[in-house]
Order: C-alpha cells, then sequence, then structure tokens
C-alpha cells in the first residue's frame, strides 16, 4: 500500500509542471488581451493548434508555448497575424 501511495504521489508531482504557463500576465488593452512570455523560454510545447500573433515579430504560431519558445516575441495575441 505504501509503495503505490509513493508511485502516485510522484507522478502527480511529475504531471503537475505540464500545465504551467509560461505567460507573466495578460493585459486588457482597447479589448486585445496581450499575453506576455517569462523567462526561462520553453524548449518542449505541445502539438495543439490555436493560432497566435507574437509580437513584434508579426509572425503566426501555431500556439502561445511555440510562440514563447522565439526569444524575439516579448507576448502574443491570439489568432492568426493579419
Amino acid at each position: 500500500m505504501k509503495k503505490i501511495l509513493v508511485i502516485a504521489s510522484v507522478v502527480m508531482i511529475f504531471f503537475s509542471g505540464c500545465n504551467e504557463s509560461k505567460v507573466v500576465k495578460t493585459i486588457e488593452d482597447t479589448h486585445i488581451k496581450k499575453s506576455f512570455c517569462k523567462n526561462p523560454r520553453p524548449h518542449i510545447c505541445p502539438m495543439i493548434y490555436a493560432p497566435v500573433c507574437g509580437k513584434p515579430t508579426y509572425k503566426t504560431y501555431s500556439n502561445g508555448c511555440v510562440a514563447c519558445s522565439d526569444v524575439r516575441v516579448d507576448y502574443y495575441i491570439k489568432g492568426a497575424c493579419k
């Protein structure tokens, strides 16, 4: 029973970091939600397609994690760049 409890605890601790956000803060600015990236930048991102527009690169990224992995991106907004 102790082994199962220890294994379950280790698994929970391991997976608890998976949903950690890499966004420092968001700002409502004229109805646009800006999500700012923080350091350290992510090296591994989920393969989820939720397009965002990275600023100041004005490049469309597949999701916020991928945008923040580019060191040129300070923040991103939801949706593809226009």
